[in-house]
């Protein structure tokens, strides 16, 4: 017997100094045991959007109307204005969608100024004030986003005017049920996406792995879109009916999850459910356009199909 222990002694002993002499490995090895998905989280997918378009034929019109309706949750903070996340305009031409942990933390309380704007990826940079006077004035799932709140960590914020012609995304609340189906996620920013310009927006093809349930809240929706910081409030869209739906607004990640140089964590999303609709149309005292085809052609015409 004690011979025995002296060779597992020795064992371990070489699988220290092999793991000393090639750390990256032994670390690549550990992560990945027991993870059919790792190629799926390893391998960075997100592109700019134009990217994303040309390989899904989408047409120069639904670039164009993107870069006007996602991008830039801009606030004031120590005489400095910075983008705090993402948002989108959605339902109405009067309703900004983002994620309330941008402006709470975990214990309530507020993380800046309210003097805040919208500034989207158009060009030119479009900006419009938010209606944010007071907290108030917006309509959130929850003022203590949690990891326990997660389903509801949503926030809608009404805009001081519609910018001129803008199509806001609809919303089709049957458009996210299929699991399995693809989806795209669009930002506007994510800390250290550096192949991106930052003048374009970040988008990724993605899957729809899971939905959970809740009672009286917004289902979960994951997956695995990946993200860091600034993906925070950016929406997860979907084809639906010839249109592009708002499908789900991307929360916070876990903590412990993607932290190491912001390597890209996989996504979770509230979806769109009637408790956000409701809020979109109080704010903007507008009917909510639900899953109407939009007047922007979402597909490049091709010969035998006009």
């Amino acid at each position: 017997m004690p011979v025995c222990k002296k060779a597992l002694r020795s064992l371990v002993m070489l699988m220290l100094l092999a793991c000393a002499a090639g750390q990256a490995t032994c670390s690549q090895v550990s992560h990945g045991a027991g993870r059919e998905d790792e190629e799926e989280v390893t391998e960075d997918q997100r592109k700019s959007l134009s990217s994303i378009a040309a390989e899904l034929g989408w047409s120069e019109a639904t670039v164009t109307r993107l870069r006007r309706i996602t991008g830039f949750v801009m606030c004031e903070e120590r005489q400095k204005v910075r983008p705090i996340g993402s948002g989108a305009i959605v339902g109405t031409d009067l309703t900004l969608l983002t994620a309330a942990h941008l402006f709470f933390d975990e214990a309530g309380r507020l993380k800046h100024s309210l003097r805040c704007h919208f500034q989207n990826q158009s060009i030119p940079v479009e900006e419009v004030p938010l209606n944010l006077q007071k907290i108030d004035n917006a309509i959130f799932g929850t003022a203590t986003p949690r990891d326990d709140q997660r389903h509801n960590d949503w926030m809608v914020v009404g805009l001081a005017y519609a910018l001129p012609t803008v199509e806001p995304l609809r919303v089709d609340p049957g458009a996210y049920l299929a699991e399995g189906r693809e989806v795209i996620g669009i930002s506007a920013f994510q800390r250290g996406v550096h192949w991106v310009s930052r003048d374009e927006p970040i988008a990724q093809v993605c899957k729809l792995w899971r939905l959970r349930f809740m009672e009286g809240a917004p289902p979960i929706m994951t997956t695995n879109c990946q993200g860091a910081p600034g993906a925070s409030g950016s929406t997860v869209i979907a084809e639906s009916g010839g249109d592009l739906v708002a499908a789900g607004i991307r929360v916070k990640v876990f903590e412990g999850r993607g932290v190491s140089r912001y390597s890209p964590a996989m996504g979770d999303a509230v979806a769109i459910n009637s408790s956000i609709i409701a809020a979109l149309e109080k704010l903007s005292g507008k009917k909510v356009l639900k899953g109407s085809v939009s007047h922007v052609p979402l597909f490049i015409p091709r010969r035998g199909n006009w």
